[in-house]
This record gives C-alpha cells, sequence and structure tokens, in this order.
C-alpha cells in the first residue's frame, strides 16, 4: 500500500493507484436500484454565458456501476469498455443511499493532490433507463448530468469493491 498526504491527512492508496478515504455516512440503504448495470455518462444540462439552459451531449468514456451495500464506483475510460475496466479498483469511490429527508443521494470524498480535498453530495433521481445526478451546489442552476443504462455480460459481475 501507498500512502498520500493531503491537508496532514494520510490516505491509502491501492493497487490501481487510486486514493481511497474509507467515510461512514448516514444513509439508509436501498436496494431499488439495479446493481447488474452500469451506467454510461450521455451528457449534461448547462447554462451558457447568457444563462440559457442547454443540453451538451459528450462522448467522455464515464461510467457508474453501483454496489451491493451502498457502494458506487465512477470509472472513466479512454477506449471501449472491456470486463478488466469493471475492476473497482480502478474507480473513484463513493456511496449512496437514501439521507435524512429519504431523497436518494450519493456521497463522493474526492482527495485532488494539489490543493486538498472536497466532500460532494449529489441528489441523484431515476427515470426509466436514466439517471439524473446534480451537486447539491449547482442544483438551483438547473446544472445535471444524465447516465443511461447500459447491460453488461453477467460474467461481468465478479469485481467487489476494495472500500
Amino acid at each position: 500500500m501507498i500512502f498520500a498526504t493531503s491537508n496532514n491527512c494520510i490516505y491509502v492508496q491501492n493497487k490501481c493507484a487510486m486514493t481511497r478515504k474509507l467515510l461512514k455516512f448516514n444513509l439508509k440503504l436501498t436496494n431499488t436500484i439495479d446493481t447488474t448495470v452500469i451506467y454510461k455518462y450521455d451528457g449534461e444540462f448547462s447554462r451558457n454565458e447568457q444563462d440559457h439552459l442547454y443540453y451538451k451531449k459528450n462522448n467522455y468514456k464515464r461510467f457508474i456501476k453501483f454496489y451491493d451495500n451502498g457502494k458506487v464506483g465512477f470509472f472513466s475510460f479512454k477506449n471501449d469498455i472491456e470486463k478488466s475496466d469493471l475492476d473497482p479498483c480502478k474507480s473513484q469511490n463513493a456511496y449512496y443511499g437514501l439521507d435524512k429527508k429519504n431523497r436518494l443521494v450519493i456521497k463522493q470524498f474526492i482527495v485532488f493532490k494539489v490543493n486538498g480535498n472536497k466532500l460532494y453530495t449529489y441528489n441523484t433521481k431515476f427515470k426509466n433507463d436514466t439517471i439524473y445526478i446534480v451537486d447539491r451546489t449547482l442544483e438551483e442552476r438547473g446544472y445535471y448530468k444524465i447516465y443511461i443504462k447500459q447491460k453488461i455480460p453477467k460474467d461481468w459481475l465478479v469485481y467487489k469493491p476494495d472500500w
């Protein structure tokens, strides 16, 4: 294990060189999320200089994978996805569940190598095969990211999160 430091804190890096900070959140587990699929990033609603809302479709290779026990991984790729790409050690770790107001949220603690770290809380809504994710600090601006459900082969479901 390799240790990384940031703001006088020590974080562990896993075998894939992803920084892990293991946290506990007061989130109630929910079993309403399909953990046998991934959700592919499609694009985002944002605002332009004139404050008009528009949809920006992206070709970024980003995916979200939900696991049992309230864990979720955020993945980024350069090419088309393969089975080994879904190894959770390659993801940014996060947690999901219901908050005190019974809203589905994702909490993600990110360590930045240069200027510290930040805890993100994302409000999350499912509609059919689509997830709408918004950082709570940007919600009033109408800014959110869209992920579309994508089936994966059953033999790709062999990995367990390392956090």
